[in-house]
């Protein structure tokens, strides 16, 4: 099919029949129709703190994708490419009882941030404890004060390892914290919303794509980085536009070159995690690994969303 053309011709009502589709494929799942809100059902006497997130919809399977046992027990499905609103939020924190609490996994953006403070103040208000973690993974925004760096696929893994370390029993945290392209340029450092890129360049061999990718995330090298010695997970993501052949092929490429930068690569991910609808891209996420970490990241999870990782 040539790209350009879907089989979707309108766009009445297309995030709550998407929600429809992911119940009818797993039946621990409930859905509040109104807010857009999915969730777990969770089994009687379990008693954990309750992970939640949120965000437009168009990256699929982000978020409702992930929700399921020992990852997410509820997620908020927003418009498309939209923030999700307070009241929505508001009303995935009343979905379920959470006598432990909730921790709320936020990208930062300002719509995101602005409606999940929203939110958090009117449940404190009513009594819930409530704390948030907010996400920042992109490198490509580096000492921007005002808004600071933006949530990328890194949610994903936050969302696994809150899911895991809630399972277990760990408590809550104690500490806050366009125009199209030319057929022959490729932009580095845009979002998951089609936001310009930080850089434009024409399309350049694999090798040499690969080897630009890795400068951005590692711009010192990995001499006297965060990961210089130690375990290293390793997320490859698909937008959602590229042929399983196209990403398979970047990412051994991107993989080989961290492997002759001497990163000790422990885990790899390689998928469709974060979409920005059918984006013809993808993005790069290293996470440093230490044994508590990769406990909760290997735990076995119900979720089908979640990608199969390899042990490297």
């Amino acid at each position: 099919m040539v790209r350009g053309k879907h089989f979707i011709n309108g766009i009445d009502d297309l995030t709550g029949r998407l929600l429809l589709a992911l119940l009818a494929n797993d039946e621990s799942l409930r859905l509040i129709p109104e807010t857009k809100v999915p969730y777990r059902r969770p089994p009687a006497q379990e008693r954990k703190v309750i992970i939640i997130s949120a965000g437009g919809s168009g990256h699929e399977p982000a978020h409702a994708g992930y929700v399921g046992h020992r990852m997410l027990d509820v997620a908020v499905a927003g418009n498309i490419l939209a923030s999700s609103s307070a009241p929505q939020i508001l009303s995935a924190i009343q979905a379920i009882e959470a006598p432990l609490g909730a921790l709320l996994v936020v990208k930062n953006y300002t719509g995101d941030k602005l409606n999940f403070g929203l939110a958090a103040e009117k449940a404190k208000a009513q009594g819930r404890q409530i704390q948030v973690v907010l996400v920042d993974d992109d490198v490509s925004i580096m000492g921007n004060v005002l808004v600071g760096r933006r949530g990328l696929a890194g949610v994903v893994f936050v969302h696994k390892i809150a899911g895991a370390a809630a399972s277990s029993g760990c408590n809550m945290p104690q500490r806050e914290e366009q125009e199209r392209l030319a057929a022959d340029v490729v932009e580095y450092s845009m979002d998951i919303h089609n936001e310009p890129g930080a850089e434009t360049c024409r399309v350049m061999s694999i090798q040499d794509t690969g080897a630009k990718l890795i400068d951005i995330l590692l711009p010192g090298g990995v001499q006297g980085s965060r990961f210089q010695g130690g375990a290293v997970a390793v997320m490859i993501n698909n937008l959602g536009g590229l042929s399983l052949l196209e990403l398979q092929v970047i990412a051994d490429e991107i993989l080989q070159q961290l492997s002759d930068r001497v990163v000790a690569i422990s885990r790899v991910f390689i998928g469709t995690p974060v979409t920005a609808l059918d984006g013809p891209g993808v993005s790069v996420t290293l996470l440093k690994l230490d044994d508590e970490l990769q406990t909760f990241l290997d735990a076995p999870t119900a979720v089908n969303a979640w990608p199969k990782t390899s042990a490297a």
